[in-house]
Formats: C-alpha cells, structure tokens, sequence
C-alpha cells in the first residue's frame, strides 16, 4: 500500500514539474497493467480532469501499427518486402527502385514531408492523405542513395499505409482497425478524423515562445495518416503491446524481424527495426517509440529483460513525455537510476566542457557552427534549431552532468553523458571526428 502511494506521489510530481497539462501513465510488470493512472487536466479551458479513460494522440507511435500491417500481408503472401515501392505507389517515380523493408528501416532517402516549409498552416488548412503529402516533396530528389545511410522520414510510412490500402483493398484506417484493434481488444481507440466523435479526447496544447500554453493548431487526421494518425488510451496501448510480442498479431519470428535493429552494408547498427527504436535505458535492452503530433506526445517502452512497459501520453507537443518516461523508469526501478549517478572511467573535462556548452547552446538558440563539422552544420538547419530550443530552454539549467562513457563510430568519437534537470534527466551524446569538429549531437530521454 505504501510502496503504491510513493508510486503515485512520484508520478504526480513529474507531471507537475515539467508543467504538463495532463499525462497518462501506465506501467505492464510480466503482462499486468500495474499502473493506470491520470493527472492534471485534459482540458484546461473547460477545467475537465484526465482520466484513464481519455484517448490522447499517439503520433509516431502509429508506425508500429503499420509496420504491423505490412507484415500481416507479408504472411498472407499478399507481398514481399522486397517488392519495389513502384510495385504499389508507381506515382512517386523517385522512389520506384526503393522496397518495402528499406521504408520499414528508415533507409530510403524519401524526404520527409512534413518537414517542408510552413508545414503545420498545410496540415490545418487543407485535406490531407497520401496525394498532398507526395505533391509536397514531388520536386525533391532523394537525400541519399538507398540503404546507405539511415534517416527518419514520416513519408516512409506515409507511403506504407498506402501500399497496405493498395494491397487490401480497404483504406489503411480501416485495415488497422479490423485486423489490428480489434484483434488485440483495443475498443477505445480511433484515429484523428474520428475526435469529433470520440467520447473523451484530451484537448492538444503547444507551449509558446514565452513558455505559456496555448491550445495547439489543428491537424487535419489524414495529413498524419499511417505516420502519425493514431489516437488511444494507455489501457489500448497495454492490450496492443501485449498482443504484438505475445504474437498474436504478426508471427514470433516477424516480430523479432521488427525489433531488431537494421545494420547498413558498413556495418553499422540505425538502431531501428520496423516502427521500433533498439536501444538502452539506464543499461537496459529497450524497444521502443516516441509520438507528436501538433498538440500531443507519447512514449511506449518495452524492457525485455525487466518484462516492463512504460506508456505515457500527454496532450502538450513537447519532450514531456520522454521525461515522464524516464521518472517512471526511475520510481519502479529505484535500484538501477542510482547507477546512473555513477560517473564512468576515463572522463576528459575538456570534452565534458564542449558538451555543457552546447547543451546551453541548443537551449539558447545560439549556435555556433565555427565548431561544427561541415555536413554537420549543413543538416542543422534553421526549424531543427528553434525546434531543440523550444524543447529544451523550458528545462533551466542542468543539476547534473554525468559521464557515461564514449564510443567509435564512423571516423568520429561519440561521448555520452546523462544530463539531470529538476523534472527531467536526458542522454546527450555529442560526437568528434577527426578535426575536432563536432559532427554529431544526439539528444533524447533516456
């Protein structure tokens, strides 16, 4: 009883001290939902409480579904992920030669769409789908051979969901609800064009350049599509992960195939496998996935070692759900957080300085790129920077700065530290190649 009110206790003071609107949280320990749990409001002007009830927007998290999708046809014999894009989608002729798994990898080179210019006034003023989001990088050529590097682009999915609707003959919302919702019992879920209907669906919020919140631009359901179009509860979410790695949506060996982490021809790890980041958490093996859309963020977690999930849904467009993430980690795992104040050997205050200075960099805004490798100041672009600076400035100054360790990786070295901040704690991994010129940043909950 007292170890459940600590738990409660402590996941009301993560919500209030990243000054979310409303959060969600659940927590599955070997297959029960232990945790089910609402805070703040899900809308501020109307003074309505959340409730384990309320359907948040799930974002990105929506690629696990589709990815889920296409191995579903797989199975069937309906295609092959090595069938060509062209095969399904032969209007999108820059993409004719890609196939389905280099999509499912995030290894195409497509552009993503929805980094386009004045994106967000497109996806609330005009019809969205699979036509608008192509039409918006149609001139653009790929960012990248096929299959040499890895880049995450939304228009992958985009164009999975279109391959499933193409191959089932039913619209992607319609396939994920028969063969995918439904299968996994996950009655209070939908999709954004649905809200209007949907009985309790959270308001979305964004925080404003003064830190204020305000009620985020709308989004028109189809522009998020299989990327992004998902709206559910964290008991869904919990029936979902319970009904995909007990293989009861795709095979056992299709959902290894999904999460494990693609290596490009050089040899190295992406990290991702089909909808699913491979990573770790405070040395834990983690499969996961982060979602945003204009109001909203989401995290599901699976640690296959521990048998945990942690799920968090919030209704503000911002990192507080990676961070709600990570205290929760910490509230039921109070034994392996204190290792992660536990510096690594072999620290170089020079670097740990770099790297506390750029942390305050992309929480001001100001960056310097004298100190960047070439390619690497190329692809920080203007939206990426004011992006990093609206997530993070909000966090004040770190109260922590450990080190974790460093890496070889491609010619450069990476230094990895974990950054604390009251109601936060972040991995920032910063990496030096050859020149001493900074050519990687990595940014994210830990």
């Amino acid at each position: 009883m007292l170890a459940a009110i600590a738990l409660s206790a402590a996941l009301q003071n993560a919500v209030q001290a990243n000054k979310t609107p409303a959060a969600e949280i659940g927590v599955v320990r070997s297959g029960k939902l232990i945790v089910d749990d609402a805070y703040g409001m899900a809308d501020l002007n109307r003074h309505v409480a959340a409730t384990p009830q309320t359907q948040f927007e799930i974002g990105s998290v929506t690629k696990q579904f589709t990815a889920a999708a296409i191995l579903q046809l797989k199975e069937k014999g309906e295609l092959n992920l090595t069938d060509p894009l062209g095969k399904y989608v032969p209007e999108y002729t820059q993409g004719k030669d890609i196939t389905l798994e280099q999509l499912l990898w995030q290894v195409s080179g497509v552009p993503n769409y929805t980094e386009v210019n004045h994106f967000q006034h497109i996806a609330g003023s005009t019809p969205g789908g699979v036509d608008p989001a192509l039409a918006l990088i149609a001139k653009k050529p790929l960012d990248f051979k096929p299959g040499t590097r890895f880049e995450y682009s939304n228009t992958n999915y985009i164009l999975l969901g279109a391959v499933v609707a193409r191959v089932s003959h039913t619209p992607w919302e319609t396939y994920i609800r028969r063969n995918i919702f439904e299968r996994a019992g996950m009655s209070h879920s939908g999709f954004i064009q649905d809200e209007p209907r949907l009985p309790d669906t959270a308001t979305g919020y964004a925080r404003a350049k003064n830190g204020k919140l305000q009620v985020a631009p709308p989004l028109h359901g189809p522009w998020a599509g299989a990327a992004g179009g998902i709206v559910s509860t964290v008991a869904d979410m919990a029936k979902w992960d319970a009904a995909f790695f007990d293989g009861r949506v795709i095979s056992a060996q299709d959902v290894a195939l999904a999460t494990t982490a693609h290596r490009l021809s050089s040899g190295k790890s992406t990290g991702y496998g089909f909808g699913w980041f491979v990573d770790k958490k405070a040395g834990q093996p983690e499969i996961a996935h982060s979602g945003g859309t204009f109001g909203f963020a989401s995290e599901n977690e699976y640690f296959p070692t521990l048998h945990e999930f942690v799920i968090v849904l919030t209704n503000v467009a911002a990192l507080d759900a990676g961070f709600i993430a990570d205290q929760t980690f910490d509230a039921i795992n109070p034994q392996i957080a204190a290792l992660e104040n536990k510096p690594a050997k072999g620290e170089d205050p020079a670097i740990t300085a770099l790297a506390r200075q750029w942390m305050h960099r992309m929480q001001t805004g100001d960056i310097d790129k004298s100190q960047l490798s070439s390619a690497f100041a190329k692809h920080l672009t203007p939206q990426m920077i004011g992006g990093m600076k609206q997530g993070l400035a909000p966090l004040g100054d770190p109260t922590s700065f450990v080190y974790r360790g460093k890496s070889k990786e491609s010619g450069s070295t990476a230094y990895q530290y974990s950054v604390g901040f009251k109601g936060a704690r972040l991995d920032l991994t910063i990496a030096i190649d050859g020149h001493g010129k900074i050519s990687s940043l990595g940014i994210g909950s830990e």
